[in-house]
């Protein structure tokens, strides 16, 4: 069993070959969450293309790294080193498992809590427990996935992701 700190090393190369692989900014790092169900994928899948190609940001799914490790392992691991964490949720994802691994991520000494962004179609339609997370935590959140119109959704996902990093980029210059 590995520890912690080999496993983010582990983590940290894997992001690395990723980025060399795709030519991309290996500073910035996107981890893309959401539903793996037959509708929710395919968007996640486009969305961190596009975060490739235009912006040249190291965005990646969790199931593009094999950690060896159990699901929730490896996407604490990634988050961790991740810029920033984006989750997607469609309506037909809605009623799948990712609200575990929003919890998880959320907790005090994940590490993640400021850099997570919520986007789903409709904040009002998602169950109680989690609106409540959403609004007890730093989480970035807007109501921005359109299911007819994929394009507009990749468009605002990807101004959401921009304005954050932009941010901390301002942020890092500042110090």
């Amino acid at each position: 069993m590995l520890g912690a700190g080999d496993l983010s090393i582990r983590a940290e190369q894997a992001i690395i070959r990723l980025a060399q692989r795709y030519g991309t900014n290996s500073a910035v790092r996107i981890l893309v969450l959401g539903s793996y169900d037959r509708e929710s994928k395919p968007l996640l899948k486009k969305f961190r293309s596009r975060l490739r190609s235009r912006p040249r940001y190291t965005a990646f799914l969790e199931d593009e790294i094999d950690l060896s490790v159990s699901f929730e392992e490896t996407c604490r691991t990634l988050a961790v080193l991740s810029t920033f964490v984006v989750f997607i949720v469609t309506t037909h994802g809605s009623e799948r498992g990712w609200q575990v691994e929003l919890s998880d991520l959320v907790r005090e000494d994940s590490g993640c809590l400021g850099k997570i962004g919520f986007y789903c179609e409709s904040l009002r339609a998602l169950p109680s427990p989690v609106r409540d997370l959403l609004m007890t935590h730093r989480i970035y959140q807007s109501d921005c996935v359109y299911p007819d119109d994929v394009p507009r959704t990749i468009r605002t996902l990807e101004q959401n992701v921009n304005t954050f990093v932009i941010g901390l980029s301002r942020v890092h210059e500042s110090q």
